[in-house]
């Protein structure tokens, strides 16, 4: 009975020893990349030479802004109204097409 403990505890043992060495080579590879990842972090963000600071895109911003402000928000109103005549002139000249296609019929006898 202590033999199959003692075998137990050995078999224990060799797999915390097999796991403790997995977690060693792992906080290695975290530490790797997060020495990778600051130095991509610090790239960006420098406050002297970073990227942030490098690249000035407010000018971007506005041409976006003034171009959703000419083609979504003002010229939308137009379209409604464009489509709304064209809609209303569209059921007009079907109108206009029966009755003239009923009016010859009827006087075409004639």
């Amino acid at each position: 009975m202590f033999q199959a403990i003692q075998d137990a505890l050995s078999s224990l043992l060799t797999l915390n020893n097999n796991f403790n060495s997995q977690l060693s080579d792992f906080s290695n590879r975290v530490t790797q990349f997060y020495s990778s990842v600051s130095t991509l972090n610090n790239l960006i963000t420098n406050s002297l030479s970073g990227l942030i600071v490098s690249s000035n895109c407010n000018s971007i911003g506005d041409d976006m802004r003034f171009t959703y402000n000419v083609f979504c928000i003002k010229f939308m109103a137009q379209i409604v109204k464009l489509v709304f005549c064209s809609a209303s002139l569209l059921v007009l000249l079907l109108g206009g097409v029966i009755a003239g296609s009923r009016f010859g019929m009827m006087y075409a006898e004639v």
